[in-house]
């Protein structure tokens, strides 16, 4: 089972009472520190059995779409997580004393999460279904440090969308030109995302 250390029947409440204290944090810095220690709770067997998960649903992707955004999902759950374990064990993260850029945003995404966890194609996972629930909710964990963190789009830059669309920087600036798309889809870190939709 996912995440030994919290019992299945009290799932719900555990991503709850972490999802609050991780919204209480008003630092980068420790923030990275706390997404790093939440990360690092799940074990090696767990991150290899939602690896192999998420490769699994990626083949639902169509070809040619799926060999181009292939490596920008993977940079997405590997990549993210590879960074954040990072910066933790070089301790880069006590020398971010910069507050939290957006917190009326980081706080609604914290507030959306217990939710969010227990979703999946837009349909509740049944609250016995921990398993599902704690993959989701990693996936938010590494999310909240890539957007609130590093201050980067949820979504790699480079990543293709259908419509011939991509993630790109000009300056300092991100754009994604589906960031509002996923207005509809309450549970989407799309809605959290620091891209902008125009330029």
């Amino acid at each position: 089972m996912f995440r030994p250390d919290i019992a299945v029947e009290h799932m719900e409440e555990e991503i709850q009472s972490i999802s609050m204290q991780l919204k209480a944090i008003t630092q980068k810095g420790l923030l990275g520190k706390a997404l790093a220690h939440e990360v690092s709770r799940y074990s090696l067997f767990d991150l290899s059995l939602m690896g192999g998960r998420f490769i699994q649903n990626t083949k639902y992707i169509p070809s040619p779409y799926l060999e181009r955004v292939r490596p920008y999902l993977i940079e997405q759950f590997f990549g993210a997580q590879h960074r954040l374990m990072q910066l933790s064990h070089a301790k880069l993260f006590d020398r971010m004393t910069d507050p939290i850029s957006d917190l009326e945003s980081f706080r609604k995404y914290w507030e959306m999460v217990p939710q969010g966890s227990f979703v999946l194609d837009n349909q509740p996972i049944p609250h016995g279904e921990g398993k599902e629930a704690l993959s989701h909710f990693y996936y938010y964990l590494l999310a909240a440090f890539i957007m609130f963190v590093m201050e980067e789009p949820g979504h790699p830059v480079g990543t293709p969308f259908p419509g011939k669309f991509t993630v790109h920087k000009r300056g300092k600036q991100y754009i994604c030109y589906i960031r509002d798309k996923e207005k509809d889809v309450w549970h989407s870190i799309c809605n959290y995302c620091p891209a902008i939709a125009e330029e």
